[in-house]
């Protein structure tokens, strides 16, 4: 990579120029390397510098990217050589400072200084001191036009250039659109009361200008004042954002930290589970291999024994089979005479129940015997009553008989009529006696009946109860056979279960890895969603901007109308109303303006608190994850304990058979010998 020196010399032989001592003084030669050309700042300020020589410094700082600062003050620059010198830097994206003072610029250096600020992006300081540029008012509006779109200067130096109250007005027009430069020197210059009063205005819409110098300008104290305050509220202002971008900064910062310790503390304790896990393995791996050693030798020590482990099992088990067999059938047996009880129990208070239903009959059928008793006694009282009076009537007939023959007939007549009748009753009140005694025998029988019914009920039941008997007889021995075949289920899935724990192990470990992954995921969208809030607030203070455009446009037009008005105020009286009437709108337009700029302003600090309060919850939020990320670390504390438990039970269940199996073996020894 060639060095500034070294490509300041090529240019200078293609032109044919002699290069300037002064030049490479200032430009470092090739072994000092690079480090150096990082900072360089070129000072060639009192050095007349021809177009040739400011067209070759400008192709060199075109292509050259180490110098930062270039001093041009008093070098007799002309307009072409100043034309040279921006239409190279225009491209130029390292340059910082540039000063091109005391060089008698006028209108085109003006035009070529626009272009430049119109494309370059870098220069922070430019210097224009001493110089013409205000004399001719087109020229300097084109300056103006390039300031008023350039977002890299920050200190423009313009003393000492002949600007007037309307250069002043086009710089406050500038300065309605520029966002970027904070400091402006126009001291010693034209401006005048008219000039002051349009930066004031532009002060009041400008929220970047901290510093603007108007000494020597015939500028009122009272402007002078509120120049200050503005700027005074500008640099507040600026203050304000500053700590608040740097507390945003700083926020970020410590939130990208806290993140990243996250993501390591994640991180190495996947790194620890794995290496847990590894020697989990590992030490299995070495405890089932030594348990396959151990099984091997008792494999082959147990078949010494086979035949009588076989015996003993063989024996254990009918024991227990003819045990189990036993207390089953106790069980069912136990069972059997306790419904065979209860049975008896329903028996002995049906056949109670009927035993009081018979007396009851019993009791209704006396009860019926009394009372045809009692007829029969009324009855035999009334025909001895009737006897009685008959043989009265006998009497006196037999007195009277003499007296009247046909009474002693009537008389007659009515006995044997009484007879008839005395024997129709006996035998109707025989009839309803004999009819109570026959309903009285047929409940009696209907009773014996029942009773019989239930008796053979009864044997019916205790027959079944026998069948049951043989029926659980024959499920025992099925069962039997069952609870052989059920062991060996309940062996495979033992197995089972084992290989189904190693696997949730395994599954609860990769959702510990996807749990990560989202909140990885989340912390994106909530910097994502912090991203398109700075988006939106930069949309609406471009809309600001557009705003304050339309206001400076509408305030062109009513000093446009305000020049009309002053020179026609002789000429046409008439028309002086109309414009007058035109001037209010225009001034009514421009209020609205402003108060749609004020109320953009508003809706952008509603939009920082907003994001504030975003930045707030997006706090909450993280230290929500910070409490998930806690209790996700908590539970892998519990499952690393569940593994050293597991382990510890492993290696005590080896030291257990490692124990019987030695104990088989010195038991085996001593027998032996």
């Amino acid at each position: 990579m060639s060095t500034a020196r070294s490509e300041y010399q090529r240019l200078c032989a293609e032109q044919n120029v002699k290069p300037l001592k002064a030049v490479l003084q200032q430009l470092p030669p090739a072994e000092r390397g690079e480090e150096h050309m990082q900072q360089l700042k070129v000072d060639l300020s009192g050095i007349n510098l021809s177009f040739k020589a400011c067209s070759i410094l400008g192709k060199l700082l075109q292509h050259d990217h180490s110098i930062l600062s270039l001093q041009l003050a008093d070098c007799y620059i002309t307009e072409e050589g100043c034309q040279a010198l921006c239409s190279n830097l225009s491209n130029n994206t390292t340059l910082l400072a540039l000063n091109l003072k005391g060089n008698n610029l006028r209108r085109k250096a003006a035009s070529s200084l626009s272009t430049m600020l119109k494309r370059n992006k870098s220069i922070k300081c430019l210097s224009l001191e001493w110089n013409s540029l205000g004399t001719d008012e087109d020229a300097f509006t084109l300056l103006m036009e390039g300031l008023a779109i350039n977002s890299s200067v920050l200190e423009l130096d313009l003393r000492n250039n002949h600007i007037t109250h309307m250069g002043a007005r086009q710089l406050a027009a500038s300065l309605m659109q520029n966002k970027t430069v904070q400091e402006i020197d126009l001291s010693w210059n034209n401006c005048g009361l008219v000039g002051g009063r349009a930066l004031l205005d532009c002060l009041e819409h400008n929220r970047t200008m901290v510093s603007l110098e108007l000494t020597g300008n015939s500028v009122a104290e009272d402007v002078m004042s509120a120049v200050s305050l503005a700027l005074q509220r500008n640099v507040d202002r600026h203050q304000l954002e500053s700590t608040y971008s740097s507390r945003t900064q700083q926020l970020t910062e410590a939130l990208d930290h806290e993140v990243g310790t996250k993501k390591k503390e994640i991180s190495e304790m996947i790194d620890k589970l794995e290496w847990q896990k590894a020697a989990f393995d590992a030490a299995l791996e070495t405890s089932q291999q030594r348990i396959g050693d151990l099984q091997r030798e008792l494999m082959l020590s147990r078949e010494e024994i086979s035949q009588l482990n076989a015996r003993y099992l063989s024996t254990s088990t009918s024991l227990q089979v003819s045990e189990d067999k036993n207390h089953q059938s106790l069980a069912m047996i136990e069972q059997l005479r306790r419904e065979t009880a209860e049975m008896h129990q329903a028996h002995q208070a049906d056949i109670k129940s009927e035993k009081e239903r018979f007396t009851v009959l019993r009791a209704e059928a006396a009860a019926a015997a009394q009372k045809a008793t009692n007829v029969a006694d009324a009855l035999s009282a009334k025909v001895k009553e009737l006897e009685l009076s008959s043989r009265q009537l006998v009497g006196n007939i037999e007195s009277l008989e003499q007296d009247n023959k046909q009474l002693r007939l009537h008389v007659q007549k009515v006995e044997t009529s009484f007879q008839s009748q005395r024997l129709t009753d006996e035998k109707r009140h025989a009839a309803v006696l004999q009819d109570q005694q026959a309903q009285a025998q047929e409940e009696l029988n209907r009773a014996r009946h029942q009773a019989n019914g239930r008796e053979h009920a009864l044997q019916e039941q205790l027959r079944q109860s026998e069948i049951k008997i043989t029926q659980l007889e024959q499920e025992l021995s099925r069962q039997k056979s069952s609870n052989l075949s059920s062991r060996e289920v309940l062996l495979a899935d033992h197995k089972a279960q084992l290989e189904q724990v190693k696997n949730e192990h395994k599954m609860n470990i990769h959702h510990l890895e996807e749990r990560v992954q989202q909140l990885q995921m989340e912390l994106d969208a909530k910097q994502s969603s912090i991203i398109q809030t700075s988006s939106t607030a930069n949309q609406l203070q471009s809309k600001l901007t557009a705003l304050t455009q339309e206001s400076l446009a509408e305030q062109q037009s009513a000093q446009q109308h305000a020049k009309k008005l002053e020179k026609l105020a002789d000429e046409q009286s008439q028309q002086a109303e109309s414009v007058r009437r035109a001037k209010r709108d225009a001034q009514r337009r421009l209020e609205e303006a402003l108060e749609r700029c004020q109320q953009l302003e508003q809706d952008v600090l509603k939009q920082r608190a907003k994001t504030s309060d975003l930045e707030t919850q997006h706090m909450a939020k993280l230290s929500s994850k910070d409490r998930e990320v806690s209790t996700l670390s908590e539970r892998v504390d519990g499952l690393q304990r569940q593994l050293q438990h597991q382990r510890d039970a492993e290696l005590k269940r080896a030291g257990q058979l490692e124990s019987a199996l030695s104990a088989f073996v010195s038991s085996t020894k001593s027998a032996n010998a």
